[in-house]
């Protein structure tokens, strides 16, 4: 399978912010911000891709080139993430431990597709190239959603050991999903009738109203230091 990855991270700390109180605890803030895109494919080049996002118009040639490159077991998809955080900790002077909290707040949005090649040929040229053929387009599934996250956790970083845990409010922004376990599409060869057999189920989210659901995530995490810098 190809696996192509984009990332872009950008991290400062305005002048970590610093505040002592007594001898042995001070205050350290930190601003975050980061974008990951990633797409995966195991039909398709990262190369097919771009030339796909960044074209007007597509010949029939780039067309052919992606028909040939896929099966019938196609498969794409891809993931994009936007996150802001503000990071508050205590730390000792001694550097043993640090206790603090973060808030986070992030977008994310996943689309993929999975399917058959004659779907893909349909989507690309129509059905007046294969008149007097039988094309297959399941099984097939379409998905499409993305979701606002405000999340609130504690942080305890210690000498080796990171400890995280929290709680995170989910609000959908979008739900699209489309189903379909067979199908069949057959093009008369003067054009004269089209006969088409789908079994399918498509679900969408209502358009109306601009949060599609909310729901609530439980998270932990923890980290182990192999090496100290």
């Amino acid at each position: 399978m190809r696996l192509f990855l984009i990332a872009l991270g950008l991290c400062w700390s305005p002048g970590l912010l610093y505040a002592q109180w007594g001898d042995s605890v001070q205050v350290k803030s930190s601003i975050e911000s980061s974008v990951l895109w990633d797409i995966g494919s195991n039909s398709f080049s990262i190369q097919n891709y771009r030339d796909f996002v960044s074209t007007d118009f597509l010949t029939p040639s780039f067309k052919n080139e992606l028909i040939d490159a896929s099966n019938d077991n196609l498969r794409f998809g891809s993931r994009q993430s936007f996150a802001f955080a503000y990071r508050q900790v205590n730390d000792s002077i001694y550097g043993n431990w640090a206790k603090g909290f973060e808030i986070r707040i992030s977008y994310k949005s996943v689309f993929g597709i999975s399917g058959q090649k004659d779907a893909l040929s349909l989507i690309l040229n129509g059905n007046s190239p294969y008149a007097g053929q039988t094309l297959e387009l399941g099984p097939s599934r379409f998905q499409n959603q993305s979701f606002l996250s405000l999340g609130f956790r504690m942080v305890e970083e210690r000498e080796k050991w990171n400890y995280a845990y929290g709680l995170s409010a989910l609000f959908g922004t979008q739900f699209q999903d489309l189903k379909m376990e067979n199908g069949t599409l057959f093009t008369e060869e003067s054009g004269s009738y089209i006969d088409a057999n789908t079994n399918y189920v498509y679900r969408n989210a209502d358009t109306l109203n601009p949060i599609k659901g909310m729901g609530l995530s439980v998270g932990g995490l923890v980290e182990r230091a192999l090496s100290k810098q």
